[in-house]
């Protein structure tokens, strides 16, 4: 599995320029004798049950064909349509601590109490890599992130909580009343 994402990431493929992965796709599907179906640009490549599975619930593998890309360092530019994507096995990702005190943090806090009558909790999870970016850039910026409640993170049981998704929007509008 891992030869197959090595083999995709050297595909050039930025937005509105993925003919190279649509390439890609078309040979793997074409080289193991596969059903490939193109539709709007987009392409489904359906592989039949192995023997003695037919009967087991279907699994579907969607992504978008296009990264976006990056570079790293002004030394390391990326060419759009050229250049293939470096992967790397460990995150690059710096670990980032909220500031619990600050204003924005006790503003927070309060409009989450006024909306919900409970005081806000806080937990610490493997989410949010990209905030320690900004934390990174902008070490003075005052930061902290949430969104709904996840279950089953990364697993084919993973859910969210609809109840979350609907105080995170009220959250939303009244943090943005109260800027």
């Amino acid at each position: 599995m891992l030869n197959y994402f090595k083999e995709i990431n050297a595909v050039p493929r930025p937005s509105r320029h993925e003919e190279k992965m649509r390439e890609y796709l078309r040979e793997f599907a074409q080289t193991r004798g596969l059903k490939l179906i193109e539709d709007n640009g987009n392409i489904i490549i359906y592989k039949d049950a192995t023997k003695g599975m037919e009967n087991v619930p279907m699994v579907c593998l969607q992504t978008h064909m296009d990264m976006v890309c990056v570079a790293v360092s002004i030394e390391q530019a990326y060419e759009v349509g050229t250049s293939p994507v470096v992967s790397d096995r460990y995150s690059s990702y710096s670990a980032w601590t909220a500031d619990l005190n600050s204003s924005l943090m006790r503003e927070e806090r309060e409009v989450w109490k006024l909306l919900f009558g409970t005081e806000m909790k806080f937990v610490m999870v493997g989410g949010g890599m990209e905030t320690s970016n900004f934390a990174v850039s902008y070490p003075s910026m005052q930061i902290f992130t949430f969104g709904p409640t996840v279950y089953d993170a990364h697993t084919v049981n993973e859910h969210v909580g609809i109840s979350s998704i609907e105080h995170n929007w009220k959250y939303i509008l009244e943090l943005l009343k109260n800027m």
